[in-house]
């Protein structure tokens, strides 16, 4: 008989496949824990954008999400030179408050993107991500740091930095049910210093609430997903606004929310239909453009991919410091 070699890193690959084949049918074994990425299409009416993200926190949980991934931007979408006047305060909003209450009757985390009133500056606001206990409490806020200012031509541009004020501060991993979550929105997605922050700081989970563009979405949405997940060997999870938000001037978002592990494989995704037009109220269809997926956030598929390849150990920081 003839014996086969395999090194360590190959072993130890081989092993994680087989870990992870044998336990992507099942739901809450040790270590497991599944978790849901949302999608959905805001517009300018709050409430009804308010219904259809308490839709799919409700269905989540209904099919067992202990967490929930909701998109930036789930209050509202409107014309840039409107969103400051509709944001509110984190603690006055009522839209943060029916997603609080939405946490705690569905016992499950919820993460969602809004819009903070400033104190400083009454013609911007902050672009935020919130993460929501199942207790309904605000656990923790970060304020969107790269924002989206740029030309492409064939109307395609942006000025995010007009209406909103860039955050300050790398909020630290937060432990939840699923692990810690490192918390990114957007545009950050193509910044990976950020992304090896939150690695080194012990994220488990990497999230980015977006509203790509479909032009950028098109190119390069899944690819820079799925290169922040290699590089930094975290789970990431995308949850993405879709369809058309503004009717004049046209402002649509490519969707395509997903979830993918930390050996960049998209483990679920949200399918690719656009929603129809023109949108029905909330109260005819509170389920119009809103779809969710399903994945287990496997802790021990994770521990066993980086001791296979530990290239956090072996980032060349001595060299790499000189470049500053």
């Amino acid at each position: 008989m003839t014996a086969t070699n395999y090194n360590d890193v190959d072993l130890g690959l081989i092993i994680f496949e087989k870990v992870r084949k044998e336990r992507s049918h099942k739901y809450h074994l040790d270590g497991m824990v599944l978790c849901a990425v949302g999608q959905l299409c805001s517009r300018g009416n709050v409430i009804e954008n308010l219904i259809r993200c308490r839709s799919i926190i409700s269905r989540s949980a209904k099919a067992g999400a202990k967490m929930i991934f909701l998109p930036e931007a789930s209050d509202y979408i409107v014309p840039a030179s409107q969103s400051p006047s509709l944001a509110q305060s984190l603690d006055g909003s009522e839209f943060v408050k029916a997603i609080q209450s939405s946490a705690q009757e569905n016992d499950c985390w919820v993460s969602v993107g809004v819009h903070e009133k400033s104190t400083e500056d009454p013609k911007r606001s902050y672009n935020t991500s919130l993460i929501i206990s199942n207790q309904g409490i605000v656990q923790q806020a970060y304020r969107k740091l790269h924002l989206f200012d740029i030309d492409l031509g064939n109307s395609t541009s942006a000025n995010e930095s007009k209406y909103i004020i860039p955050g300050k501060k790398i909020e630290e991993p937060f432990p939840t049910p699923i692990g810690n979550v490192g918390q990114l929105i957007c545009y950050d997605l193509r910044f990976p210093e950020v992304a090896l922050i939150h690695r080194r700081r012990g994220a488990d989970i990497l999230i980015y609430p977006s509203a790509f563009t479909m032009r950028t979405g098109g190119s390069h949405w899944e690819t820079l997903l799925r290169a922040r997940a290699i590089e930094t060997q975290c789970y990431v999870i995308a949850a993405a606004q879709v369809g058309t938000h503004i009717d004049k001037p046209l402002r649509q978002s490519w969707g395509h929310a997903m979830i993918i592990d930390p050996w960049g494989t998209i483990l679920s995704q949200v399918p690719d239909v656009l929603p129809s037009l023109p949108p029905p109220s909330a109260e005819e269809d509170p389920e119009w453009s809103t779809s969710f997926a399903l994945a287990d956030i496997d802790s021990k598929s994770l521990e066993l991919i980086r001791k296979s390849m530990p290239i956090l150990n072996q980032r060349r920081n001595d060299i790499y410091s000189r470049f500053d």
